[in-house]
């Protein structure tokens, strides 16, 4: 197992015990989420929903989204999924998926890309596709999608169940001016610990 931490952000779970409980978990990738370290704080990641089950009691939780501060990856996963592991995502302007992909297009490259190629992609199986695509992404109104949520999202298309604990997410701080933490409610005062992040 080899620990990655592609976010940038400094995360502490002030014991070093703590990668041992990530070890002990024996899943090919597993972390702990934590919140923003800038208000409103909001927690970061996306947790699966599990029926009758509540994320405030703790417990080994299956994620479609995690953080990069606190993560174990066992290194065979970098063997199954194609590289690059980590880059930064953006919403390219437009107001379907095909004009933002023409952006793209016009915009990434070191070459203008000529307005007649680009017209060819209209009305077709691509086309469709990508509109259909951006349909949902821009739901979450997103401009910018960091390198470990693009991890995140590469481990999904291989198959490869990403899992959160959430014991250490309460014992997690996040650095940055403050002390950000992530502690489990009482049932009474909130449903929920984590709060929905806009990603």
């Amino acid at each position: 197992m080899k620990l990655i931490s592609c976010s940038g952000s400094t995360v502490t779970s002030r014991s070093p015990r703590r990668l041992n409980e990530l070890t002990r978990a024996q899943k090919r990738v597993c972390g702990a989420t934590y919140n923003k370290r800038v208000p409103p704080f909001e927690t970061l990641g996306r947790l699966m929903a599990q029926e009758g089950k509540d994320p405030n009691q703790g417990g080994l939780w299956p994620a479609e989204l995690l953080p990069g501060g606190f993560v174990l990856v066992k290194m065979d996963v970098y063997k199954e999924i194609k590289w690059p592991w980590y880059a930064e995502c953006y919403q390219w302007p437009g107001e379907t998926g095909v004009e933002a992909l023409k952006e793209f297009l016009r915009c990434n490259y070191s070459t203008a890309a000529p307005e007649e190629m680009l017209a060819t992609l209209d009305n077709t199986p691509v086309a469709e596709w990508v509109n259909a695509v951006f349909k949902v992404e821009s739901a979450h109104s997103w401009r910018f999608f960091s390198e470990d949520l693009f991890f995140c999202r590469k481990l999904i298309k291989a198959n490869i169940p990403l899992f959160c604990d959430l014991d250490l997410t309460f014992k997690c701080v996040h650095l940055g001016t403050n002390e950000v933490t992530c502690r489990a409610q009482p049932a009474s005062t909130a449903s929920s610990v984590l709060v929905a992040a806009q990603m």
